[in-house]
């Protein structure tokens, strides 16, 4: 890995290789955004390295966190803030029912969006909780930083609409 452009003691520029474009527009961007740091730039000479890029978060579901309405026939959805690796996407990392108990379904991914359908109809009036363990990872191998996700909905009367989005 080349050197990253320092001020040697004189304050003169030392470690240019060749007067690299790249290690100027390194200093240059260093000097407009503040952050990151050129010492910083990883192996792939990207700016921004792996502790960098945002975390594994879970930014809408359906039914709603809370929701006290959910149809017996829903099915439920998961947007993620970033794509997934596939691999993880399955019944070992999403598990929908209780702590004690879960409710078989078929697991389907498509742009960072999982679905999970239940093989039987739900249950009225009960409440369900949606289950996301840290295997669950993004397309670089990054976990969600909580060990577990929960989210948590009850279901209505029977007849009800699922939701969509």
């Amino acid at each position: 890995m080349k050197s990253c452009p320092k001020k040697n003691e004189r304050g003169k520029w030392s470690g240019i290789v060749g007067k690299s474009r790249f290690w100027l527009l390194c200093v240059i961007l260093a000097g407009l955004i503040g952050s990151p740091a050129c010492s910083e730039i990883n192996e792939h000479n990207t700016l921004y390295p792996e502790k960098n890029r945002g975390e594994l978060l879970l930014l809408e579901t359906c039914p709603r966190n809370g929701a006290s309405d959910a149809a017996l026939t829903t099915v439920v959805r998961m947007l993620f803030n970033k794509d997934l690796d596939p691999k993880t996407v399955n019944g070992g990392t999403l598990l929908l029912g209780t702590g004690r108990w879960h409710v078989k379904g078929d697991i389907f991914y498509d742009d960072r969006v999982v679905t999970y359908v239940p093989t039987v109809p739900l249950d009225p009036k009960f409440q369900y909780n949606m289950f996301i363990t840290a295997g669950l990872l993004d397309e670089d191998g990054l976990a969600a930083t909580d060990d577990l996700i929960v989210f948590t909905f009850t279901t209505g009367d029977p007849g009800l609409l699922t939701c969509r989005w």
